[in-house]
């Protein structure tokens, strides 16, 4: 699958785009292949480190010290089920769904893993 990433604090010219192989998800989790993201405020004051005075050592001890500890950022997203891990109740594959990624990061990418807890049907038919 195809992500962009970033290995560097910076301006946009520390992002690239890279194939990554294809996560599984584990107990609890599934994957959704992505249809839509966004590209936040709060991406960009990670990758560019432009927080407040005083917090930039903060981000850093969160997020890495000389780059994302993730280097795939974003966060929201929406898409479609695509594979579920063991004890999965609430998604079926083909189910349409959006959600966050949190703090966890990794919704820059054609697909992410996560928790089931942080997507949501986006009809009522899940």
């Amino acid at each position: 699958m195809r992500a962009v990433i970033c290995r560097a604090y910076g301006g946009p010219e520390h992002l690239e785009i890279v194939d990554r192989p294809l996560p599984a998800p584990g107990q609890g989790e599934i994957r959704v292949g992505l249809c839509a993201g966004t590209v936040s405020a709060g991406d960009w004051r990670i990758r560019s480190l432009s927080v407040p005075r005083g917090y930039g050592l903060v981000v850093r001890m969160a997020f890495g010290w000389s780059g994302p500890r993730n280097p795939v950022l974003g966060t929201a997203f929406s898409g479609v089920v695509e594979a579920v891990g063991e004890d999965v109740t609430r998604f079926a594959v083909g189910d349409e769904v959006f959600g966050s990624t949190g703090s966890a990061m990794g919704a820059h990418a054609e697909a992410v893993v996560l928790p089931e807890a942080g997507a949501w049907c986006t009809s009522r038919m899940c």
